[in-house]
């Protein structure tokens, strides 16, 4: 995914880190519906994400203000 354009900050990101199992198990369509609803939330204003062949993936928001992070 392409990075987002942000605005001049100051902006805020939340960092989520986890390592995969084997097998999907949902995750993915999981993920999607997450990033959807994110996304229509006031105040986000996009992500990125990476995962290595180990599993091991980091997922940034980014977002206008705490409160946004909040709600």
């Amino acid at each position: 995914m392409p990075s987002p354009t942000l605005p001049e900050p100051p902006y805020y990101m939340v960092s989520f880190a986890s390592q995969r199992t084997p097998g999907d198990n949902g995750h993915h369509e999981m993920g999607v519906a997450m990033l959807e609803l994110a996304s229509r939330q006031p105040g986000f204003l996009g992500f990125e994400s990476c995962r290595d062949a180990s599993g091991f993936g980091i997922l940034n928001s980014f977002w206008t203000d705490e409160d946004a992070i909040r709600n």
